[in-house]
């Protein structure tokens, strides 16, 4: 007899394992997928969009972080070295 369990299968959240994504895919911007993150978002703090999707979201008229949905008030550049 084979029982069913409602036990869920275990997931490994590591980094890395079990993932598809190429090791640069978190630099990269979370809405065009092509540019680095270049920049912030004040007052959140959130680095999730190059600069340029950055502007685009605060000119929409719906300027909200992506991350938390907290107000965007501006985009700043990120300059690492």
């Amino acid at each position: 007899d084979e029982k069913l369990s409602n036990e869920q299968p275990s997931v490994d959240h590591r980094h890395g394992e079990g993932s598809h994504s190429s090791p640069g895919d978190e630099q990269l911007c979370a809405i065009c997928l092509d540019a680095p993150k270049d920049s912030f978002f004040d007052p959140c703090g959130h680095c999730a969009t190059c600069y340029a999707c950055g502007e685009r979201i605060k000119a929409s008229g719906n300027a909200i972080c992506p991350i938390c949905r907290e107000n965007i008030r501006t985009v700043r550049r990120l300059f690492v070295s």
